[in-house]
């Protein structure tokens, strides 16, 4: 087993009272697929908000690479190498598809607002480097065709992979991925599955899942964590989970083919 790049422990959150995320511990390994599943309201966003700054912890800890983000900004969360998308998708609905790949890289960018308005030579080569790396992304990810498109015409799947382009654009050694694959259809849902292969082999990442569509869960994730009222109910390789009682139980019922 690989050395573990996410490593949280005892994390909580309390709202008012309420434990949304109770004394949660769990690893995401390097190169690999965590999911992290349970019914609606288990606590799993309030998970991804409190792993990318959106929320504090009230207590526990949260590590990357050994370096902690427990309670940091978002922006130094991303710095730190964490990118994510969201369930309900968040383009630049005006912008074509190579600006909202562009977009985050030349977030990054050295040169200053003068060098930008002047299009002094730094800014220029930046700029152009920027899209260079962005088409590339888009072309690992089969939607460089779409590159001059307004991003809100795009059909919903390739939205999704348009969005995943995005969050590579940060160059980053987490991703966390948000319900992927809500709203889509069998086929796209399996073709979501061959996407998220292709970032693990081309772009060397690790990848933190919540999903709802079990079957996606238990093909491609290495390592499957269960929530359940913002706290740990199982861990484990997916086809233990899919064979775990309390999990069958929970949330699979009688049918293990519906969705958690």
């Amino acid at each position: 087993m690989t050395a573990a790049l996410l490593e949280v422990r005892g994390l909580t959150r309390v709202f008012g009272g309420i434990k949304a995320v109770d004394s949660l511990s769990f690893d995401a390994h390097e190169g690999g697929v965590t999911g992290l599943i349970g019914p609606n309201g288990a606590g799993k966003t309030t998970v991804f908000n409190l792993i990318t700054g959106v929320y504090r912890p009230t207590a526990g800890t949260i590590r990357l690479a050994g370096e902690s983000l427990t309670g940091r900004r978002p922006d130094d969360v991303a710095r730190a190498g964490v990118a994510r998308t969201f369930q309900n998708i968040r383009l630049f609905a005006r912008m074509t598809c190579l600006e909202n790949v562009t977009a985050p890289i030349l977030a990054r960018a050295s040169y200053g607002p003068f060098a930008a308005i002047f299009r002094a030579p730094a800014a220029s080569s930046a700029e152009r480097a920027a899209r260079e790396k962005a088409f590339a992304i888009m072309r690992e990810l089969g939607i460089e065709e779409t590159m001059s498109s307004q991003a809100s015409n795009l059909p919903y799947g390739t939205q999704r992979k348009l969005e995943i382009a995005r969050a590579l654009a940060c160059s980053p050694k987490l991703v966390l991925l948000d319900e992927p694959a809500a709203g889509m259809n069998d086929a796209e849902t399996r073709e979501l599955g061959g996407t998220i292969r292709r970032v693990l082999a081309d772009f060397g990442v690790t990848i933190l899942l919540i999903e709802h569509h079990i079957n996606l869960v238990l093909d491609i994730c290495d390592h499957v964590v269960v929530m359940e009222r913002g706290a740990l109910l199982a861990r484990g390789a997916p086809g233990d989970i899919r064979e775990n009682g309390a999990v069958v139980d929970a949330y699979l019922g009688r049918r293990r083919e519906r969705a958690l």
